[in-house]
């Protein structure tokens, strides 16, 4: 259950990539804009922050907050909520829950990994989207843009990305499902890692003393 909330902050959190990918048949190029520079800002440098993500159900009565750490570099990255860590390199990928001092490691295909990064999940998806500004203008300092899948088949008719015009760094992603859940991102801070090194995204069994390894690789 961990694992998957784990999962959707990172397509969440990646989206963008996604979008980068999908957004040739637009209806608003300065929507298309807005969302090209988002990638850009976050693709340059290696970054870290924190996050909340909120889930609400259909009912509005249903709703859980997990707070989440995130280390990003191309296509490395680490995550982490509630008790689970995931580590990926680039090539290794380790899943470590802490509560039962438990690690699993692999070496994940492309298509394996598609399961847990969100930059190989997206470039397989393959379908166009249409992106606009919302219907509500944007206030002073953040742009809403939202993109709409022209597949009408996927779990979410729409997710909204709010973007810091200044910078344009991703101030928050909200994913409206078909289902009426609503899965909302917070950033409460996204700062930039000067020297990010390769150890930030590799699992050290050194520094979990009597962990439990599990190798499918």
């Amino acid at each position: 259950m961990m694992k998957k909330a784990v999962l959707l902050s990172l397509m969440l959190l990646m989206v963008s990539a996604f979008i980068m990918a999908q957004t040739m048949n637009t209806t608003n190029p300065q929507a298309k804009a807005v969302v090209d520079k988002a990638i850009a800002a976050i693709s340059q440098n290696a970054y870290e922050g924190k996050y909340t993500i909120t889930f609400v159900g259909p009912d509005e009565k249903t709703k859980q907050t997990v707070k989440g750490e995130v280390k990003l570099w191309k296509e490395k990255f680490y995550y982490h909520l509630a008790d689970v860590e995931m580590f990926y390199d680039g090539k290794t990928e380790w899943t470590y829950i802490r509560d039962l001092n438990e690690v699993s490691i692999t070496e994940p295909t492309a298509e394996e990994l598609g399961n847990d990064s969100p930059m190989m999940m997206m470039r397989g998806y393959g379908k166009s989207h249409r992106v606009d500004f919302d219907p509500v203008p944007s206030d002073d300092n953040y742009y809403y843009v939202s993109v709409y899948p022209t597949n009408h088949s996927l779990d979410y008719f729409r997710i909204q990305l709010v973007v810091n015009k200044k910078n344009y760094m991703l101030r928050s992603i909200k994913m409206s499902q078909r289902n009426g859940d609503r899965i909302t991102l917070l950033f409460d801070a996204l700062t930039m890692i000067p020297n990010p090194t390769l150890e930030l995204f590799t699992f050290s069994k050194e520094s979990h003393p009597k962990v439990t390894v599990t190798d499918l690789r």
